[in-house]
């Protein structure tokens, strides 16, 4: 049985769920349960984006009753997010739950980030849809095609730049806060440019993993762990790419 080695927090407990296999026959991962699963968490990103934009088009926009169900629907999402994604790493058997339900709350903060974006900035929304798909599909090409190999090097640069990039993020931003020091535009894109390539290296990562975890033989119940991987990078890509996008078509707009 292949040898799997992750340290993604989301397929982290895959090693011990390989270790305790049994040798009586039994349900392995497959590719077509897992990208079942993957649409199964989106089906309830997709519910959260619709409850959320419903009910902000409820409102006229502009008002103190927007502004608070904004902030309101903002809070909830960032703490619901918080609180199931920590869940679902830290108790992968639970994921088919904590992963919808972080789902939901993820829909909640892209439909309200969407539809503020959307409807200042005209043609954000589709072209963070449209460069999140296209990035997937590149990414698995390259990946399928041995173009891009995953091996140790490539883990343990992940592992370096992620690290890197969160330790000067936080640096950036205890200066800017006790410096009061004005970030440039074009920062901000750069720091959200970085942060889109980081979620990349992520996603290659997420595609070895799912291959090690079908060709490896691992339980059927691993695939949760799976899909939530995926989506969890997918919907970070859209977030990246939106936000990009809505900056660079503001500035422009403004000209």
């Amino acid at each position: 049985m292949a040898k799997f080695e992750t340290k993604n927090p989301v397929f982290r407990k895959f090693k011990d769920a390989q270790e305790n296999l049994v040798t009586e026959e039994r349900q392995t991962a497959s590719y077509k349960g897992i990208a079942g699963k993957v649409l199964f968490f989106f089906l309830f990103v997709l519910v959260g984006v619709g409850v959320s934009v419903a009910l902000l088009k409820s409102i006229s926009g502009g008002s103190d009753e927007f502004i608070d169900a904004y902030i309101i629907i903002l809070i909830a999402a960032i703490v619901g997010t918080f609180i199931f994604s920590l869940l679902a790493n830290l108790i992968p058997k639970t994921t088919k739950v904590t992963g919808a339900l972080y789902c939901l709350f993820e829909g909640f903060l892209v439909g309200s980030i969407s539809y503020i974006f959307g409807s200042v900035t005209q043609g954000a929304v589709p072209i963070a849809l449209i460069g999140t798909i296209t990035v997937f599909l590149v990414v698995t090409a390259l990946y399928v095609t041995g173009v891009v190999k995953v091996t140790n090097k490539f883990l343990n640069f992940l592992i370096i730049f992620s690290l890197s990039f969160l330790i000067s993020s936080f640096v950036m931003w205890i200066f800017v806060l006790i410096s009061g020091y004005e970030i440039n535009l074009w920062l901000v894109v750069l720091i959200g440019s970085i942060s889109l390539f980081l979620a990349i290296l992520y996603l290659f990562m997420d595609l070895k993993n799912i291959h090690m975890v079908v060709e490896g033989g691992f339980p059927k119940e691993s695939e949760w762990y799976a899909a939530f991987g995926l989506t969890f990078t997918l919907i970070w890509i859209y977030i990246e790419i939106l936000r990009i996008a809505f900056i660079i078509l503001s500035y422009f707009r403004r000209e």
